[in-house]
């Protein structure tokens, strides 16, 4: 199983998601976890209720290039920032980009591997010095 195969994983609702055509396999081979038994039963998504809470956080930011905010959001180098983007760790609104110079918006999602999903929240202000004051709130 490759990991584009699951999707979220939510653990206070003790769900996961994965590509349709899985969903007979790891709900008939999926049968412990650990030592624990467990029984998978399907659910639909509308039917899953979930209340979404954000740590707020903001920054100071150059522009809104991939790579600049890839680095502020995990306080790594634009290098490093660089080398996840090439990579394929980033998702921009569920979707893998790999342009370090895209520029992103207001309200864009941006999924970081191993860092969480984080929301662009507000990008209208600037400082005094002319750097946009990047508010985002990151999925908790």
């Amino acid at each position: 199983i490759k990991r584009d195969v699951i999707g979220d994983i939510l653990v206070e609702e003790s769900c996961f998601f994965v590509i349709s055509e899985l969903k007979d396999f790891i709900k008939n081979e999926l049968t412990k976890i650990g030592n624990h038994t467990i029984t998978l039963t399907e659910i639909e998504p509308s039917n899953l209720s979930r209340t979404i809470k954000l740590d707020e956080q903001q920054s100071f930011i150059d522009s809104l290039r991939l790579d600049l905010v890839v680095s502020k959001l995990t306080r790594k180098s634009r290098s490093e920032a660089n080398l996840m983007i090439d990579n394929d760790f980033i998702k921009v609104n569920h979707l893998v980009v790999n342009k370090a110079t895209k520029t992103l918006k207001e309200n864009d999602v941006v999924s970081i591997r191993k860092y969480g999903r984080f929301v662009l929240l507000d990008t209208s202000k600037k400082s005094k010095k002319d750097k946009i004051i990047l508010k985002y709130g990151k999925f908790v």
